[in-house]
């Protein structure tokens, strides 16, 4: 599948806000996560981006509440703009060793602990992952723990976790948040992500591909499924997966 690298920049472009970060639409407020997305998007097209107001802009966000989603998105920002952490880095822990209760958090929480190389949070995510029992019937807590044990290097049986992914791939090649339900690209990304963890792939790849290709609009980004907007983080989920797909 080819990325148009150009028009995807052109996106990404129209919708960074005066205050240094990036937006759902042109005429909407910055957000963390936006920024979150649109940055990774320039690091995947190798795109140089001013950073300059990147760090104002997490200042007047960051508060004392952080989730550990958010936590990594902002350790992420840091790490592409080249912002240190240092003034973030205590409520960034205090998100992880508090709030991380579910499985998505510690799917988060094993990122930010891992990108941090800090033990403590290691031990901690580690430990709350290996309580957890999956609810089969639900692709993105299988991917959530999947990818967040290999993160960790935590053991399990992979090939008994890949299969149970594949299993979700619907017959216009997505994936479905539960075995037949309708395929949106979030669900693409997140078992791709697993997959690839753990050096497997979608069963039918060329049905993904056009999948993941009907996903894109006329102006070269790419929306949740055939019939949404585009945005950032569609887009994101639609370069990666393809990306990752390629290395296999």
């Amino acid at each position: 599948m080819r990325i148009e690298k150009w028009r995807i920049y052109s996106f990404v472009v129209s919708r960074k806000r005066p205050e240094g970060g990036f937006s759902f639409a042109e005429t909407t407020p910055a957000t963390l996560e936006d920024t979150y997305y649109a940055l990774q998007i320039l690091k995947e097209l190798k795109a140089r981006h001013d950073c300059r107001k990147i760090r104002k802009f997490i200042c007047a966000f960051y508060d004392d509440k952080l989730q550990p989603k958010q936590a990594f998105q902002i350790i992420s920002i840091t790490s592409a703009c080249r912002i240190s952490r240092k003034e973030f880095l205590k409520k960034i822990k205090e998100a992880i060793l508090k709030r991380s209760n579910d499985i998505e958090s510690l799917y988060y929480s094993a990122k930010t602990a891992k990108m941090l190389k800090n033990s403590q949070l290691i031990r901690h995510t580690k430990r709350n992952l290996s309580l957890y029992r999956p609810k089969n019937g639900y692709l993105q807590e299988l991917c959530w723990q999947t990818t967040a044990m290999k993160i960790l290097g935590m053991k399990f049986d992979e090939r008994d976790y890949a299969e149970k992914i594949v299993k979700f791939q619907n017959a216009d090649g997505g994936f479905g948040m539960r075995k037949h339900s309708t395929s949106f690209l979030e669900n693409a990304y997140l078992a791709t992500e697993a997959l690839n963890m753990i050096k497997s792939v979608p069963k039918d790849v060329k049905k993904y591909i056009r999948f993941v290709q009907s996903c894109k609009s006329s102006n070269g980004a790419y929306g949740r499924n055939i019939h949404a907007i585009p945005t950032l983080e569609y887009t994101y989920y639609a370069i990666s997966t393809m990306k990752k797909l390629n290395k296999n």
